[in-house]
């Protein structure tokens, strides 16, 4: 037997790659689902500032 038959395969370097490639686009989509969340979150929480602000006026009008 020679060196290069023991039996012991290196895999493709082609689907080495795709799977470091698929690791990393799905960190970058935990990253934007993350970034959307936080946004939302952000959007949502004016929006209810927005509403306290207003039902407040109201009330210091009518009292």
């Amino acid at each position: 037997m020679a060196a290069s038959e023991t039996g012991v395969q290196k895999p493709d370097s082609a689907s080495a790659k795709l799977e470091t490639k698929k690791g990393r686009l799905m960190k970058r989509l935990k990253n934007v689902q993350k970034m959307k969340t936080v946004e939302k979150a952000i959007a949502m929480n004016e929006k209810y500032a927005e509403k306290s602000s207003k039902i407040k006026s109201v009330y210091v009008m009518f009292s």
